[in-house]
């Protein structure tokens, strides 16, 4: 059976680097998933862009969109990217920045949006509003 691995994160956030190590016992690296992937005849994976500024910050408000997967410089070749948004910087005088941002990155290299609800202070109906 193959296998695609529909969720997963490849982000330099604290919480899941110690995680990984301390709980899973998984290398969190390229390599890392590589290698799970090709022990467990995963095809594919889609990770959800995700980024914390500040360090512990998970879910970070200060993180610019989109939010990516920023563990490596190059992501592994098996992962696809699904461009994470904060909606805290969708309000107020950086609205039309980030979401141009979003909307360049959805053009070059990501399949799909991961929204964080539950995660910020906004229902996924919310309508953004400036301040």
């Amino acid at each position: 059976m193959k296998i695609i691995d529909a969720h997963l994160h490849f982000s330099r956030i604290e919480s899941f680097e110690k995680t990984a190590k301390d709980i899973s016992f998984v290398d969190y690296s390229a390599l890392g998933l590589n290698k799970e992937f090709e022990n467990n005849n995963i095809i594919a994976g889609i990770g959800m862009g995700v980024t914390e500024e500040m360090k512990g910050g998970f879910p970070d408000v200060s993180s610019s969109n989109p939010m990516s997967l920023d563990l490596e410089h190059k992501l592994p070749s098996k992962l696809a990217y699904c461009v994470g948004i904060n909606p805290v910087k969708l309000v107020g005088e950086s609205k039309e920045k980030e979401l141009l941002q979003i909307e360049e990155a959805l053009k070059n290299n990501s399949i799909g949006i991961k929204i964080y609800a539950g995660y910020y202070p906004f229902y996924v109906f919310s309508k953004l509003k400036n301040k």
